[in-house]
């Protein structure tokens, strides 16, 4: 897939979660999320981590919910897109011990700008095998 069948795949999730309030973008009831997040896996899991591009990041040892998405957009400012991608991943990756782990940064507004960051630097990532 080329850099602007990404980009697009991905403006069609934040178009979606745009229109999602937080019962329909995530079920408690039964744990499950609206389909989109398949889409938003399916990003987290496209491109390769650089962790040289990372190392600044990695250095000040981040666990747990310090690996997450942020808690308000304004803190993806000075964020490289490589560390916004690599948070997504972790918030995905924490779903296994923590159900809903994605709904904080949808309610804030962060999953969708992130996105946003993600989508507008999408050339700037190296596909997983590519």
């Amino acid at each position: 897939m080329d850099n602007e069948q990404w980009r697009g795949r991905i403006n069609n999730v934040i178009e979606t979660l745009h229109g999602l309030d937080t019962d329909s973008f995530y079920d408690e009831r039964d744990y499950s999320y609206y389909p989109i997040y398949g889409e938003i896996e399916q990003l987290a899991t496209a491109f390769e981590i650089n962790r040289d591009a990372l190392s600044e990041v990695l250095a000040r040892k981040p666990v747990a919910r310090k690996c997450w998405l942020p808690g308000t957009p304004e803190l993806l400012g000075p964020m490289s897109a490589m560390e916004i991608y690599c948070r997504l991943g972790e918030n995905l990756a924490d779903e296994r011990w923590i159900d809903g782990a994605l709904v904080e940064a949808f309610e804030s507004g962060v999953l969708a700008v992130a996105l946003q960051r993600l989508s507008t630097e999408v050339g700037s990532f190296l596909p997983k095998g590519g």
